[in-house]
């Protein structure tokens, strides 16, 4: 039984105070979702994110697809200003109320200039004030009209801020929110025509001869995906509480370094575009600032290591707050990776180091001059001497350099007070079969890679090349690269006091970008191709870029070329890049590593 307070006024009647009856929750927690009334796209508070894009996607419905026209962020990447105006700073937030089922009769409500009459056993709706409202409003009072009977609380909805900053694994690259569809009538022609290209695969790169709609991103230049871990993990946190809002600013984007994107402004973005219009810091702090007229700006510089060694003085205005910044409740970080050199060790070990003749030796050398693969370790090939420093030495000798002046610059932002609140996530590792033990075989990476050879002029070729990856070389790349960047970032994470995510590492090494991926026939490679006028192994019109069959958690060249062609050069970069489901497993760990935080 709850207790009751009596109140007398000026010699008036006595009435009841009723406390803590008043039942109530945010209706739209998830605010970068603009609806307050879409629920078609939301986690349930007992649904994992991993269940919930699973159960979602199964099902091949594109009416189910996120809704990116229905968002905060504004999707026209020429403007500095993405989000709206006061966005982070959210006075007041819809919510809905009730009493308990037994109370009946008419209930006169107020919170503020809200002021409602219905029968006491019906919900009500009003937005109710933040931490950034009206303190003198913050009080909800239900007055039980036939009793006399006076219900009161205050009523203040906390919001959570999280940043997301960083690259393609935190952007959400290879999973665009409305992959590339496949015109039927095209593809019944290519299979009619039979071209040797079909054969090959390289079909896919001629994308008037078979694409029918062009995939859609969330934001097209930066690749950045409602699939990725950063913006699930705001609605898994969204679900977790239901007196709290969670207010969203994205800002990862494919191809960043924390030199070229995080702190200085990303050059040659994959969805087109020279540069992207501000550094991610720079647009988190123009976000988070009260006003615009408190901002100002003044000249940083660092100091940049290239291939060779070369060092380079970069830098560009860094805005400051003159007021009060909102801190971030949490700051989701995935840097690291590019700068050390991942794609580019891929590519070295994808690309053949060895020749048959004069012509061979030529073309090899050319494409490594206009590919510039990385070694991730030093070997007997002239590749490794000439692009130096490997990218272990990359790991040993850059990395604390880079994540000592992104610690510093995130401080004297005032977005973290001493680092506890950033979450450093590890990269998952794809090099493994479904056993998380044994690496992947060469017939198998041959298919994985099959559409990089489109990728590369005709005039060298490809055609008799070996693109794949030998089980030494995935060896070399695990010791030389995965291994020691996975030591180097848990080893900053305790310097710099930041939460080091990696549960997940271990607990995917079974979904592998070569787990599950057998030949059904032999020498079919599995990429969509053509033989003798049929498809093999199926047609595109019928491949499905969120089949949750699938054991494998991470995205091919094949995946990449059918479900993310558009009209930009970015469309092969999703391969080895994380799918839907390895996002979605990783919202999760950071999720509950947040809310655990936020007790």
């Amino acid at each position: 039984m709850k207790n009751t307070i009596l109140i007398f006024l000026g010699g008036l009647f006595p009435f009841s105070v009723l406390a803590g009856e008043i039942e109530w929750k945010v209706e739209n927690p998830f605010r970068f979702i603009q609806d307050a009334q879409n629920d078609e796209f939301k986690i349930e508070k007992s649904q994992s994110t991993l269940d919930f894009v699973q159960q979602r996607m199964k099902d091949r419905n594109t009416a189910k697809f996120p809704p990116i026209t229905s968002t905060q962020w504004i999707r026209d990447p020429s403007l500095s200003q993405r989000l709206p105006s006061g966005y982070a700073f959210p006075k007041t937030v819809l919510i809905s109320a009730w009493l308990p089922k037994d109370i009946l009769g008419v209930c006169e409500w107020r919170y503020g200039e809200f002021v409602e009459k219905r029968a006491c056993n019906e919900k009500v709706t009003f937005n109710a004030q933040t931490q950034f409202g009206d303190m003198s409003k913050t009080f909800l009072s239900v007055n039980i009209l036939e009793s006399g009977k006076l219900i009161k609380e205050q009523i203040i909805v906390k919001d959570r801020l999280i940043l997301g900053v960083g690259d393609s694994y935190a952007s959400g690259e290879g999973n665009p929110d409305i992959p590339t569809v496949a015109d039927p009538q095209k593809i019944d022609n290519l299979a009619k025509n039979n071209a040797t290209r079909i054969i090959s695969g390289r079909w896919m790169k001629y994308k008037d001869s078979w694409v029918q709609i062009n995939a859609e991103w969330l934001d097209r230049q930066c690749h950045r995906s409602f699939f990725s871990q950063h913006i699930l993990a705001g609605m898994k946190l969204a679900s977790m509480n239901t007196k709290e809002s969670i207010t969203l600013i994205p800002l990862a984007c494919s191809g960043a370094e924390v030199l070229d994107g995080v702190l200085i402004s990303q050059a040659n973005p994959p969805g087109g575009g020279r540069r992207v219009t501000e550094s991610q810091l720079n647009a988190a702090i123009r976000y988070l600032c009260p006003s615009n007229t408190q901002l100002q700006s003044s000249k940083k510089y660092f100091h940049r290591v290239y291939t060779g060694g070369t060092v380079k003085v970069v830098g560009e205005k860094r805005l400051k707050c003159a007021g009060q910044i909102r801190m971030p409740d949490a700051i989701l970080l995935s840097i690291g990776g590019n700068d050390v050199g991942f794609s580019p060790a891929i590519t070295w070990a994808a690309l053949p180091n060895g020749h048959r003749n004069f012509f061979g030796w030529s073309s090899v050398k050319l494409t490594n001059k206009f590919i510039k693969p990385i070694c991730p370790k030093y070997t007997d090939q002239k590749l490794c001497q000439k692009n130096r420093p490997v990218a272990k030495d990359r790991v040993n000798n850059w990395l604390s350099s880079y994540y000592s002046d992104l610690a510093t610059e995130l401080l004297d932002a005032g977005m973290s007070q001493d680092g506890s609140n950033i979450y450093l996530t590890a990269y998952p590792n794809p090099s493994f079969i479904e056993d998380g033990k044994t690496l992947c075989s060469v017939k198998q990476s041959a298919d994985v890679l099959e559409q990089a050879r489109t990728q590369l002029p005709r005039i060298v070729r490809t055609g008799v090349w070996e693109i794949q990856i030998t089980p030494s070389e995935l060896q070399d790349i695990n010791v030389g690269l995965i291994e020691p960047l996975y030591n180097k970032m848990k080893h900053n994470a305790e310097i710099h006091r930041w939460n080091f995510i990696d549960q997940h590492v271990n607990q995917t090494l079974n979904h592998g970008v070569c787990a599950g991926y057998h030949r059904d026939m032999t020498n079919f490679p599995i990429f969509p191709h053509v033989r003798q006028g049929e498809w093999y192994p199926q047609k595109p019109t019928e491949e499905w870029a969120f089949d949750v069959s699938k054991q494998r958690w991470f995205r091919n060249t094949n995946d990449s070329l059918l479900f993310q062609t558009d009209d930009t050069s970015g469309s092969i970069n999703g391969a080895f890049h994380p799918d839907f489901r390895m996002h979605a497993f990783i919202a999760d760990v950071l999720a509950e590593k947040i809310r655990q935080k936020w007790k």
